[in-house]
């Protein structure tokens, strides 16, 4: 089974995600700040993170959260995808080493 660590500050998104996740087989993890998803990912080990990109800077933000994961050397083999309503994703994420962005709101055709 796939392993996905699905990372928002807000609750209703992650559990959104994860619920639509779960319908196509995908064992889902969350994380609701940009500490959780570092600790997480590498407790966890997921086969991917969706990252979402504006979480509160004192928590980590995505971007921050994705700099570290990225970093660390049992962690940096992970990929994220950013997943953020922000206009210059695509920019900032591939920067931050991101393997691909998704626009909210999204459909699970998306992440398929």
């Amino acid at each position: 089974m796939v392993k996905v660590l699905v990372v928002d500050d807000k609750p209703s998104q992650v559990e959104l995600l994860c619920a639509m996740l779960t319908t196509i087989g995908v064992e889902c993890f969350a994380a609701y700040s940009g500490v959780e998803a570092v600790n997480t990912a590498k407790q966890v080990q997921p086969q991917l993170i969706i990252m979402d990109w504006l979480m509160p800077a004192e928590t980590l933000t995505g971007d921050a959260a994705t700099r570290q994961i990225l970093a660390d050397h049992s962690t940096h083999h992970i990929p994220v995808i950013a997943c953020s309503a922000i206009s210059n994703l695509e920019d900032i994420a591939y920067q931050a080493g991101c393997v691909d962005c998704v626009s909210k709101p999204f459909s699970l055709d998306t992440f398929i």
